[in-house]
């Protein structure tokens, strides 16, 4: 299930969205979160996905900047 507006609204402010990218992040947040879901591996991603080296850029990219930790205490603080 992909998130919804204001879901998005929530977090959109952790990405630097007005840098130039060939993807959509919030499309790019939504995959990984379907693959957390599901337990899919990255290279078995479907065609309606970007590819899936695309998505894993992101992750890693994400994951070293400690994107995931951040944005968990801060949604938690909302919560």
């Amino acid at each position: 299930m992909p998130l919804t507006d204001p879901q998005w609204a929530a977090i959109s402010p952790f990405f630097n969205l007005k840098r130039k990218r060939m993807h959509d992040l919030r499309h790019i947040v939504d995959c990984i979160l379907w693959l957390l879901r599901t337990g899919c591996q990255w290279r078995n991603l479907p065609k309606c996905w970007p590819h899936w080296q695309a998505v894993y850029y992101y992750f890693d990219l994400w994951k070293r900047d400690n994107l995931f930790e951040r944005l968990n205490a801060t949604l938690n603080e909302l919560d």
